[in-house]
């Protein structure tokens, strides 16, 4: 059993680290934990041992913060079961069992009328609660603990967790004292219990069900076993490990989490998940030796294990997704359409992106702002104008949250835009004096053509030299106007020139700022 591994295992110092979205939280002790219990997403608690040193951590904060709290025996303290947030019971070596009503701020023991080791503790509500001790017996409470009561001897077989389905259906996972492990069951809330035909299966640390159809056996050398009708047949699954499995915890019919160890080896630890039902598991984290896991709901998980380590997720175990590389426009990129398509990477695990586009660095004018599955975003015609700046950043989502912002970017639009007026196809090519005229900064350039033609608009100043083109391609029949914007230029007289594969024509015009 995991409590067991403390007599082997020594006190030596790990290295851990975080690989997924799992992230240490700062215990304060280096004491080993066996059990952790959440209430809520803010309130948690987690016991554990040196030899006779028990210690019993507490966090209001979501394990922001942990803090001891006061312990009325110096015995180890092996589970702990909180059933809301005051109320929760601890039990430990030499039948030491502990009650609160306040949250832990006062602990105070009560009598189990065992003398030896307890280990596994579980409450099905606020009255009944079952534990089990290295004898092989379990007692039971059916008035908050204040008197236990010998139920049943187990021939041997050491309890190491229960879990219940309702008053009367519970099962247990246990240590036998010959070589296999036994997973055993009652209908009648412990009165009786009938040992299930699992096949061979090392020692049954854990037993977990959804409900009275679907449940999971885990145990030594990665062991995992399910069964879909109450435990009348059972069906080996791939964990992917040959660490021993301590715990296990299914969110609901497809995803569940295991935590693993070794006991000839304390570095070795494992977070392993499965999201079908367990046909297959992944690691989430390696660190060290890890003994309990527990989640409130499906995204808030915790884990506790040798040395004082704690780990916690708000993401079910997963990764956020990575803060998206922006690809093109290329950052200070000049003379970009009014209409440009963003590009950017695409990010692992990332099921959307947002962008946003800005005349401001800080962004706090946007201008166009939109949630895309690719990784494209096309700005809608009217949302720029001419000759401005604008800056652009995107972030990645998935169903756990949002990446970090991109670095952001910016780009320059053309000084000039160019919109077809009229649908009727003009019978011959004419230029209209530009308007305003005289302007401050920027004009309309009217032109038509009456076939298909390459246009090129051309800027002179008053000696006849050549400043910009504005336009250089080919446009179908129809009558267009350009906008030229001066605002780089002083006033004076300038001149525009259209050439188009028949005809030329140049005209004045005045800018006066």
């Amino acid at each position: 059993m995991k409590k067991m591994l403390l007599i082997i295992f020594l006190l030596c110092t790990q290295m851990s680290y975080s690989q997924s979205g799992w992230f240490q939280q700062v215990s304060g002790v280096s004491n080993d934990l066996w059990s952790i219990s959440i209430t809520d997403s803010m309130n948690y608690w987690a016991v554990g041992s040196t030899p006779g040193n028990g210690v019993i951590l507490r966090t209001s904060n979501g394990g922001l913060n942990w803090f001891q709290q006061t312990s009325p025996t110096t015995n180890s303290l092996f589970s702990c079961k909180f059933v809301n947030a005051n109320t929760g019971w601890i039990s430990g070596s030499g039948g030491v069992m502990l009650k609160t009503t306040n949250g832990g701020t006062l602990w105070v023991s009560q009598t189990s009328g065992s003398g030896v080791d307890l280990w596994a503790l579980y409450f099905i509500d606020a009255n009944t609660g079952f534990c089990g001790n290295t004898n092989g017996q379990i007692i039971k409470t059916t008035n908050s603990g204040s008197n236990w009561v010998l139920q049943t001897t187990t021939s041997g077989t050491i309890p190491s967790n229960f879990h219940f389905i309702n008053i009367n259906t519970g099962y247990y996972a246990g240590i036998l004292n010959s070589v296999n492990g036994g997973v055993y069951k009652t209908t009648n809330s412990g009165t009786s219990w009938t040992i299930l035909s699992t096949g061979t299966i090392p020692t049954a640390e854990d037993v977990f069900f959804l409900n009275e159809s679907t449940g999971w056996v885990c145990g030594q050398s990665g062991t995992i076993i399910k069964t879909t009708n109450g435990g009348n047949n059972w069906t080996n699954q791939s964990s992917g490990t040959s660490l021993n499995i301590f715990e296990i915890y299914f969110a609901d019919q497809n995803t569940g989490w295991v935590v693993a160890g070794d006991a000839g080896n304390p570095s070795n630890g494992l977070i392993l998940k499965t999201t079908n039902s367990g046909l297959n598991w992944y690691t989430q984290l390696t660190a060290t030796g890890l003994y309990s896991i527990n989640f409130n709901n499906n995204d808030i998980g915790v884990a506790v294990g040798k040395g004082g380590k704690i780990y916690k997720t708000t993401t079910s175990g997963e990764l956020l997704p990575l803060a998206p590389t922006l690809i093109s426009p290329s950052n200070n990129s000049t003379n970009v359409g009014l209409t440009p398509t963003l590009f950017w990477n695409t990010v692992s695990g990332a099921t959307s992106y947002k962008v946003l586009v800005s005349s401001m660095l800080t962004f706090g004018n946007v201008i166009d702002s939109a949630t895309v599955t690719t990784n494209q975003r096309t700005i809608p015609s009217g949302k720029l104008n001419v000759a401005a700046t604008y800056y652009w950043k995107v972030l990645a989502n998935n169903q756990y949250g949002s990446s970090p912002w991109s670095e952001a970017w910016n780009f320059s639009t053309v000084i000039t835009s160019i919109v077809k007026t009229e649908l009727e196809i003009p019978k011959s090519f004419a230029v209209s004096q530009n308007y305003p005229n005289p302007f401050n900064p920027a004009t309309s350039i009217k032109f038509a053509i009456p076939k298909f033609s390459s246009v090129k608009i051309t800027i002179f100043d008053i000696a006849g030299k050549e400043l910009e083109t504005i336009i250089n391609e080919k446009l179908q029949a129809g009558t267009y106007q350009i906008e030229w914007n001066a605002s780089k230029y002083s006033s004076g007289i300038y001149f525009y020139k259209i050439q188009t594969d028949n005809n030329t024509e140049t005209k004045r015009m005045t800018l006066i700022k």
